[in-house]
């Protein structure tokens, strides 16, 4: 990643303020500079092992890692002065980063340090190092220079840790804020929690080193042997925490792929379920419509050669076929009209109060004049006053009879209708049911019935009839969107008992019709059923 031309001009301000502070501790250090055989040995240990704390730091987590060479650098300051120290400081940088530009990354192939980074750290470094020492032994005079085992230094030593710290994360901070266009507060502010703790662990380790050192030249390599351990123990644990993470990462890809799988799995099953169930579709729409078309298209072109030789009587007849497999074709029309207003959502009811009787009353001489309407037998009170879709709800019961008569080929069909009284808070509804003597629904489909393109078993088993399977699924829909629901009664062998309820209708209304009962009872002597019709209901 190239730098920003602000960060290139940083990276060399850092340099030359280093190279300046230094100058500055060269010409006021009033102690002997050039060392002894005795501290240039120890001199070079600190270098080498500053330059190994380079290459090999602590890996704290897979992402953050932690170099002991800030804990070496403040020996240096405290043992040789902040000249000679800036001295080995900038050495051990200059040589750890000339030989890590050598090395490259196994993960990625690049090079460990550029040569920019390596005179960044170089001169960052120069200047914690100098900075310190300026509070150590020029800003605090009274405290310091002092013999490290004097009491005076347990202020002057956290207070040069200090400034030695906050000089070295603000430099970073700064070519960090241009090099992302980021204000470098707000960079610096980023992970000091875990700066912080290190400073905490390693400056002290530092103070340790250093009064070791004084006695003991050849301290430093024995306090680097438990750093080792830790090195070794810590990227022990990184590569298992690392492995771990792979092998969790792996399962969580696994799983996710597992679910996708079923997810699609689950998809191509309902789409090849729709695809079929539009297939029997078409099936059963083609039979629905042959069937009836072929009885029309048969007497039309009866009439077309013979209706000159024919008698009314006849020809009466043969308008009679002609009526009845039209109106079979207008309902399956019917259907599939509102199917598609269904899958739609734009169904429209329009509720109003009327009563339930008369309504179907009128409807029942039309449906016993189609074929098997006259196995239909009605059972209904005197009067049953009801809130819905005068339309909507007769489509409702000749569905639900058609049904019947198709389902069921022998035997009665029992239209029942009556009320009862709400309870609990629920509101009175009236309720219409049909019975047949068919072959019965199973249990374990009679809640499917009510879905779009289902024909139970038995039925399709028995080959009674073919259906285009939507009409009970409009008669649930109807129901459902004018506030009522429906229901199923059934077992095999045992016919069917198909219902629905709908609100009853005002309070008003039923006064009203009650009135007009009595009535109509005390002028033709007949007795009211409405009220007996209720309460058996």
């Amino acid at each position: 990643m190239s730098l920003s031309l602000g960060a290139r001009v940083y990276i060399w301000l850092v340099v030359a303020a280093a190279a300046a502070l230094l100058a500055y501790w060269q010409r006021v250090w009033q102690r002997p500079i050039v060392p002894d055989t005795h501290t240039l040995g120890l001199m070079f240990t600190l270098v080498g092992l500053a330059i190994l704390t380079m290459h090999f730091p602590l890996a704290v987590t897979p992402r953050y890692k932690v170099t002991l060479s800030l804990a070496i650098y403040f020996a240096c300051l405290l043992l040789f002065g902040p000249p000679a120290a800036m001295v080995l400081v900038g050495g051990a940088q200059l040589l750890g980063g000339a030989t890590l530009i050598a090395r490259r990354n196994p993960a990625t192939g690049q090079r460990m340090r550029t040569v920019r980074s390596a005179l960044f750290n170089t001169g960052q470094y120069m200047l914690a190092t100098g900075f310190a020492g300026l509070v150590y032994y020029a800003f605090l005079p009274h405290l310091a220079p002092a013999p490290l085992e004097r009491v005076e230094n347990l202020w002057a030593l956290p207070l040069a840790g200090t400034v030695m710290y906050l000089a070295n994360t603000v430099a970073v901070a700064v070519i960090v804020g241009l090099q992302r266009k980021l204000n470098p507060l707000a960079a610096w502010c980023e992970g000091r929690r875990v700066d912080a703790l290190q400073l905490a662990s390693l400056l002290p380790l530092g103070v340790i080193t250093a009064l070791a050192a004084i006695h003991y030249p050849w301290a430093p390599l024995v306090i680097a042997l438990p750093a080792s351990i830790i090195h070794l123990s810590l990227k022990r644990s990184v590569e298992l925490v690392e492995k771990t993470n792979a092998a969790l990462e792996a399962q969580r890809q696994l799983a996710q792929q597992v679910e996708e799988l079923a997810k699609h799995e689950a998809e191509a099953a309902a789409l090849r379920e729709l695809d079929r169930l539009k297939d029997e579709l078409m099936a059963t729409i083609s039979h629905e419509l042959a069937t009836p078309l072929t009885v029309v298209h048969g007497y039309a072109g009866l009439l077309q050669q013979r209706a000159e030789a024919m008698t009314p009587k006849s020809v009466k007849g043969v308008a009679e076929q002609i009526l009845t497999n039209s109106t079979q074709l207008a309902r399956l029309v019917d259907d599939l009209a509102d199917f598609r207003r269904l899958q739609r959502g734009e169904v429209a009811v329009e509720p109003q109060d009327f009563d339930l009787v008369p309504a179907v009353q009128g409807w029942l001489p039309g449906l016993r004049q189609r074929p098997g309407g006259e196995r239909v037998r009605a059972t209904l009170p005197g009067s049953l006053p009801v809130h819905a879709d005068r339309a909507r709800l007769l489509q409702v019961v000749t569905n639900l009879v058609e049904n019947a008569i198709k389902y069921a080929p022998e035997g009665p069909i029992d239209l029942r209708a009556g009320d009862r009284a709400g309870h609990d808070g629920a509101p009175p509804m009236v309720w219409v049911q049909v019975e047949d003597c068919g072959p019965g629904i199973a249990t374990d489909e009679q809640a499917r019935v009510w879905e779009k393109f289902v024909r139970g078993r038995n039925v399709a088993g028995f080959n009674i009839a073919r259906g285009s399977g939507i009409g009970l699924a409009v008669v649930k829909t109807l129901v459902e969107a004018q506030g009522g629901r429906v229901g199923l009664d059934s077992a095999p062998g045992l016919g069917s008992r198909f219902w629905f309820e709908l609100p009853a209708a005002h309070e008003e209304l039923i006064a009203s019709e009650e009135q007009v009962a009595t009535s109509t009872t005390s002028t033709t002597s007949t007795t009211p059923v409405a009220s007996a019709a209720r309460t058996a209901a």
